[in-house]
Parts: structure tokens; C-alpha cells; sequence
């Protein structure tokens, strides 16, 4: 098939029709690395110093085409290292899981833009994978996006809204007022509302009274955003004790009564795990030592146990979205609920959660949110309905 290209600013994607596949990927990077090639040598020698990362992306130099080896072997220290939980960048980590994922999966990698239906959509799609390589090769952040640089005034005008009331933190945000027991208002949360004004008027009206899946539930905040639309019922997964305490004092100070605290994780089966956490972050591996034992059980089981009715799942769980989604296959298929799944945390659950979706409910129309414009990688989400 011929190949042809989507373009992002001045970068050329490599495309079969609208597949990009780990050619285009590649093509990208040597895109990048040839802008990097025009800064300055010794600024970039250094900030690599300062950024190295200590990860588990065993034998890069075994998979990857020479050009990329010699720019991201910086980053690596020994193959027989482990991921260094205290040193690590995030974000250039995420971009990493990402750029490996690619790599490891070159032969049967393919990403298709059409399964997004909105242009605008698309080019947000094809601006993530660029900024992903970009960070993953390079010492920095890509150059600001100008829609970016005006959202954080929109951003900077939203903070002045909140204020300390004896033990709570208060939003006012138009008519609405929130409160929470840490000063922690996520603009992903509470000026994007997770996306859920993207959702047409139609759709919004099919989920009252429906039993809504808030996985990751934090301290509530979400809840507060999801109880809007107006649910019989969230139930609000959240493993990590120390942020369940809270979650449920933030209901407390909001008088939310519909809202069930879960302290479960959520996967493709029914065992335990352990939970680590990281600044505000909490995420789930057996590997190390330490960490949390939670319980973690699946959404179908949790539907079934409950009889619940589901209308809404959203799921922020830290690179576990790929097995939860997994572990509710049937309750996407049978009540075919809005979705609200971040993608970014890893290069499988940008990559695969997509089709499989698709697969499974063929009606569902997809969009791709950027929940945060100040930040290159953070907060993209799919929104299914």
C-alpha cells in the first residue's frame, strides 16, 4: 500500500491511509533529532545529566535502529537496573513506556486515526505520539503550543477561586462551590470536568440514575464532577488508604450521600497486589520491595455481585487501565456505558485500548481530550459513548 503523510506543524507522519504504524513512529523521531541537532551540544549534554533515569527498558540497543540508540543511551544506566522509584522523571518515564512499547512491538504496531472521528481530534492524536518521542529522545519539552500558553491564564484565573474555610479548601466556580480536605483542584477535574462536557446532551441524559465506576477516585474530587450528572449511585475505587480517609471526608464536607467508597484496585482478575505510592500518584506492581497488599477485583464481578446498572465508567489508575478495561468486558458489551480512560500512562493502553473497544461495541463514538493544555503528555483521556 502506498504510503502517504498526515502532518502535524511542519512534521510529516508517515501513513498507510490513516494507519500509522512504527515506521511513521521512527520517522518522527529522526524528525526530532534533527531539530535537537541544531541546539546547543553542551547544553544538552547537561541537562541529560541532570534528567537520567534509571528504568527497566532492558536491551533497547537490540531493537532499536542505530540513529535512535545513540541519542537515548544517555538515559539508560545498566540493562540489569530496575526502575529507580526516587530519581526517576515522570513524565520523560512515561514517554519512555511509551517509546518502547513501540520498539518492542514494531512488527504489529499500528495506530488508526479513524477510529477518532473529529479532525481536530486527529491532530491532537498525532501532536501526543510527536510530543511523546520528543521527550523521549530529547533533554526537554517540546516548544509551547500557543492555544496552551493561553489556556494557563484561563488556568491561573480559575486558582484565584479558592480559598482556605477552617479545615476545608473551597472552589467557587460559577454556581457551583467545592470543597476538599487538601488544596489539590485538578484543572483535569474541575475546569475540564473530565470531559464530560464534550458529552452530547442526548447522551448525558441517558445516564441519571444509572450506578456510575469512578476508578482511581483519588479524594473524591472526581466524584463531585461525575455527581452532577446526576447518578443513582458511584462507586468510587480507591485502594490506597491514606486517600480514602480523605475521599471520605470530602464527602462529608459536601454532603454527598450517593457516593460508595471502595478500598479495592481494579483489574482483569480477582487477587492482590501491591500499591506504591508516588507524591500523589498511586500505582500497582508485585516487583520490590515494600509497597501496600490491596485487594484488586474487576468490574464485571463488582457489577454482578451488586446489580448494578452501569452508565459511566472513568478509569485514572496509573497504567492499569489496559487490564481493568480487560476485566470488563461484560459490562462494556452489555450496558454499553460512557467511557472516560486515560491513555497516557502507557504506550499499551494508548495503542490497544482503542481497538479493542471498538471491537467490542462497534456503535461507540470515540474522542480524544487533552484535559490539561499546560502540560505535553499529561491528562489525554478517550471518551466513548
Amino acid at each position: 500500500m502506498e504510503k502517504n503523510a498526515a502532518t502535524f506543524g511542519s512534521i510529516r507522519f508517515l501513513q498507510k491511509n490513516s494507519i500509522i504504524d512504527s515506521e511513521g513512529i521512527l520517522n518522527v523521531a529522526k524528525q526530532v533529532l534533527a531539530e535537537k541537532e541544531k541546539e546547543n551540544a553542551q547544553q544538552i549534554q547537561e541537562e541529560i545529566e541532570r534528567t537520567k533515569s534509571r528504568h527497566f527498558f532492558y536491551k533497547l540497543e537490540n531493537r532499536a535502529p542505530r540513529f535512535l540508540v545513540k541519542r537515548v543511551q544517555p538515559f539508560f544506566s545498566s540493562p540489569e537496573k530496575v526502575l529507580d522509584l526516587v530519581d526517576f522523571n515522570y513524565n520523560k518515564m512515561i514517554c519512555l513506556n511509551f517509546l518502547n512499547y513501540c520498539l518492542e512491538n514494531a512488527k504489529q504496531l499500528r495506530f488508526d486515526l479513524d477510529l477518532f472521528e473529529a479532525e481536530a481530534d486527529k491532530q491532537l492524536l498525532l501532536e501526543y505520539i510527536w510530543n511523546n518521542i520528543y521527550v523521549a529522545v530529547s533533554s526537554n519539552y517540546p516548544p509551547k503550543n500557543p492555544v496552551n500558553k493561553e489556556y494557563r491564564q484561563k488556568y491561573d484565573s480559575f486558582r484565584k477561586n479558592i480559598h482556605k474555610k477552617g479545615d476545608a479548601y473551597i472552589l467557587t466556580a460559577g454556581n457551583q462551590t467545592y470543597a476538599l480536605p487538601l488544596h489539590h483542584f485538578e484543572e483535569v477535574v474541575f475546569f475540564h470536568k473530565y470531559g464530560t462536557g464534550e458529552l452530547p446532551v442526548e447522551v448525558k441524559d441517558t445516564l441519571a440514575d444509572t450506578d456510575f465506576i469512578d476508578a482511581g477516585a483519588f479524594i473524591g474530587d472526581t466524584a463531585l464532577i461525575l455527581n452532577e450528572l446526576n447518578p443513582h449511585r458511584i462507586y468510587s475505587f480507591e485502594p490506597c488508604a491514606e486517600q480514602l480517609a480523605l475521599l471520605e471526608k470530602t464527602l462529608k464536607m459536601n454532603k454527598l450521600t450517593n457516593v460508595v467508597p471502595v478500598r479495592s484496585a481494579l483489574g482483569n482478575q480477582k487477587c492482590s497486589s501491591k500499591l506504591f505510592l508516588l507524591e500523589t500518584a498511586s500505582f500497582l506492581t508485585n516487583d520490590g520491595e515494600g509497597g501496600e497488599e490491596v485487594p484488586v477485583t474487576t468490574i464485571d464481578s463488582f457489577r454482578e455481585q451488586n446489580g448494578l446498572d452501569v452508565g459511566l465508567i472513568k478509569m485514572d489508575i496509573e497504567g492499569s487501565e489496559f487490564k481493568a478495561v480487560q476485566g470488563a468486558e461484560k459490562t462494556i458489551k452489555t450496558d454499553k456505558p460512557v467511557l472516560i480512560i486515560s491513555l497516557y500512562h502507557t504506550g499499551r493502553d494508548f495503542f490497544e485500548v482503542p481497538p479493542l473497544l471498538k471491537k467490542w461495541v462497534p456503535s461507540y463514538h470515540f474522542r480524544f481530550l487533552s484535559l490539561h493544555k499546560g502540560v505535553p503528555i499529561l491528562e489525554r483521556v478517550l471518551l466513548a459513548y
